[in-house]
């Protein structure tokens, strides 16, 4: 009961009817695409990428390669677009409705405690900013024509979720498809063209032997330069600029090995501690800027060294018609938590948290647990879905917390709101899908049905028991679980 980790998404399934796609107004697979954004030019050009099938990572004797490279065949059943140059300072100003420099003063006056390899902090802590510093102290340029930078993969994420839900309503979304990032998959392919990699580096690139040339106007590091204007480069076959160079791109997966043999549509591992990003940046070497490099930093870290490629991808049908992800990955908007002893909306002692994209119970700022049990209910009500999330148990349970409670947790699938609770109530009144972590040794099942306060009826008959055991196997450790 000390901490219990949800993984970040949480989506809960109904019908959603959407607007009807036009196919002269909306991207048609095959032909690139022009997504309007503004009338001041700020549209983003999509680049139509063929599916197909291609080798991975690296050869041992690629110079500048690195272990995590191993070769394995990839095949892409879908066709995607990607952006022909990463997002720039105008096309996310035209979506986020803030500039360069009010996007880096948010992120630095941001109170929030993230997770930074092991350790919670603030972005300005972990990228050394003052918010008494005068802002222009950390930028570059600011031209509307840049790359946008100091994006977080959260940042990223939160632009392309809000463009997805502006794009859906007007109708322009093809069925199965939303805005996002590439995987790493996608991007390699992507970078790669169906060709070898350039010879002449310098023609496709703003890396760190070439990125003073040129440059104007205020730099960044020890030498005269910094992001330069998107596309002046030579596009790819595929005609992406930038692949290469500029920015390192945040790409959608957490960083892991890669499988072992062929794969189709791999997505990278379900959790981990850092993103992707690849393609290197005006700072890099020509190794760092090769189509199988691989980079990996900390998801909510914002720096003048990456930025974004818009991408337009296909996900599972049903994921994409019929799944909403309750839980955004960064913060509580749409929850109200219900502490036993407290208020509706009062989270005594951070009970309820984000951490490192994930939606932690922690109840390490209880001295003893008192039977304080928690809620967190959602904003929205139901009444015919599937709800699925992925959970894990880690720590030791709190202190004087009753046995039963031991690596258990629950999801109240129908019950009362958290304001109809009085205010020493221990449980709402509800359905309950009980989660339950293994103790190391006993047979625990997990997705039993308990019932506080309510009785169902089973095969008609009625029943009173408090729990009914599911026929799951046990979940010992750590390990994350999926429920569904």
């Amino acid at each position: 009961m000390r901490q219990i980790m949800f993984h970040r998404l949480l989506p809960l399934a109904l019908i959603i009817a959407g607007a009807a796609v036009s196919a002269e107004t909306s991207p048609a697979h095959g032909q690139p695409w022009t997504l309007p954004l503004s009338n001041d030019g700020a549209n983003v050009k999509l680049v139509w990428i063929p599916p197909g099938s291609f080798t991975m990572g690296s050869p041992e004797s690629e110079p500048g390669r690195k272990n995590d490279e191993t070769q394995h065949q990839v095949t892409l059943t879908h066709g995607y677009w990607l952006g022909a140059t990463e997002v720039t300072v105008a096309q996310w100003r035209a979506v986020m409705g803030t500039d360069l420099r009010g996007h880096l003063t948010k992120a630095i006056k941001d109170d929030t405690l993230y997770e930074f390899t092991g350790r919670r902090r603030t972005i300005r802590d972990f990228m050394n900013m003052s918010p008494e510093a005068d802002i222009k102290r950390y930028l570059a340029n600011e031209d509307d024509t840049l790359p946008m930078y100091f994006t977080s993969w959260n940042d990223a994420m939160e632009f392309c979720e809000k463009l997805t839900q502006e794009e859906r309503k007007a109708g322009r979304l093809p069925s199965g498809y939303k805005y996002t990032l590439p995987t790493e998959a996608q991007w390699e392919h992507a970078s790669r063209a169906g060709v070898a990699e350039s010879a002449d580096i310098a023609s496709v690139a703003w890396y760190g032997a070439n990125s003073t040339e040129g440059y104007t106007g205020k730099s960044l590091g020890r030498t005269v330069a910094g992001p330069r204007t998107s596309g002046v480069k030579k596009p790819n076959p595929w005609g992406l600029r930038d692949i290469s160079g500029n920015l390192w791109e945040w790409c959608l997966d957490w960083y892991g090995p890669y499988a072992p043999g062929p794969v189709a549509d791999p997505q990278g591992p379900a959790t981990g501690t850092f993103r992707v990003n690849r393609g290197g940046s005006w700072g890099s070497s020509p190794a760092s800027l090769r189509p199988a490099g691989r980079a990996t930093n900390p998801q909510a870290e914002a720096s003048a060294w990456r930025g974004f490629r818009l991408a337009l991808a296909y996900v599972d049908e049903k994921a994409s018609q019929d799944w909403i992800q309750l839980f955004n990955g960064r913060d509580l908007t749409g929850w109200t938590p219900k502490i036993r002893g407290y208020a509706a909306g009062e989270n005594f002692a951070n009970t309820f948290a984000v951490r490192d994209g994930k939606l932690a119970v922690d109840y390490s700022g209880y001295p003893e647990f008192k039977e304080r049990f928690g809620h967190l209910f959602w904003k929205d009500s139901y009444s015919y879905y599937t709800v699925a999330v992925e959970y894990r148990f880690v720590g030791e349970q709190a202190t004087a917390g009753p046995w039963w409670a031991l690596r258990n947790s629950g999801i109240m699938v129908h019950g009362q709101t958290a304001e109809s609770m009085g205010k020493d109530q221990d449980f709402p009144i509800s359905i309950e899908v009980q989660l339950l972590g293994g103790n190391g040794k006993d047979a625990r099942r997990t997705s039993n049905l308990c019932t506080p306060g309510t009785n169902v009826v089973i095969g008609g008959k009625l029943i009173t028991a408090h729990c009914v055991q599911s026929s799951s196997q046990t979940y010992h450790g750590d390990q994350w679980v999926r429920a569904e």
